[in-house]
This record gives structure tokens, sequence and C-alpha cells, in this order.
């Protein structure tokens, strides 16, 4: 299914999730059947408008956008994208935080 095809809509997001590191820091492997991390992280595909009480308004996240989210949020909801990667497709209330870029300040203290 071609993804450019595709547009969510009523507060739904697209998300890939991000790899699992097979391997700590400290060069330990993991096992394949490890508990399920709860929170997980994944990038933004694409967003749609968020409709609330008769009001739309713009989603609080945009395509590239790192977040993260429930291990749960959108089971069952996803489909693989013509380039092979899933897709999650979540509820935008189920994401609950993004990575914001810190801006460099211009002017020295």
């Amino acid at each position: 299914m071609k993804l450019k095809n595709l547009r969510p809509l009523n507060g739904q997001v697209f998300v890939i999730d991000d790899k699992v590191e097979e391997k700590t820091k400290s060069g330990i492997y993991l096992p394949d059947n490890k508990t399920p991390e709860l929170i997980i992280t994944g990038t933004v595909v694409a967003a749609s408008d968020i409709r609330e009480e008769g009001k739309t308004r713009p989603a609080d996240v945009e395509k590239g956008d790192k977040v993260f989210y429930s291990f749960y949020a959108g089971a069952g909801s996803t489909f693989e994208s013509d380039k092979g990667d899933l897709i999650r497709i979540v509820k935008h209330t189920e994401i609950v935080a993004k990575e914001v870029k810190e801006e460099k300040c211009s002017k020295k203290t």
C-alpha cells in the first residue's frame, strides 16, 4: 500500500516504530522474548487535524516528530508501507510526549 495515497483522519497519526536495540551499551545481547517496554518511541509519518467540540485544530505533532506512546497504542491497527515499514495507526490522545529540539540562544550571557 502506498503511504502517499493515504491520509489519516479524525485525529489519527501514522507512526513508524523505532528499532529496538538488540544489544545494550555495555555489549549485553537482549533476548527476543524480553518483556515489551511500556512506553515506546516512533517517528510520525502523517497526522490529521483534530476535531474537538465541533471545532478543528492542527495536530500537536507533524511529520518527522519523534513521539513516545504506550506499547498498546494502535493495537491491531497496522499496515505495511510500500517500502516495507510497519506503520502503526495511533490516536492523537495515545501519544504521551514528543521530542522537542532545544533552540540555541543567540544571546551570550
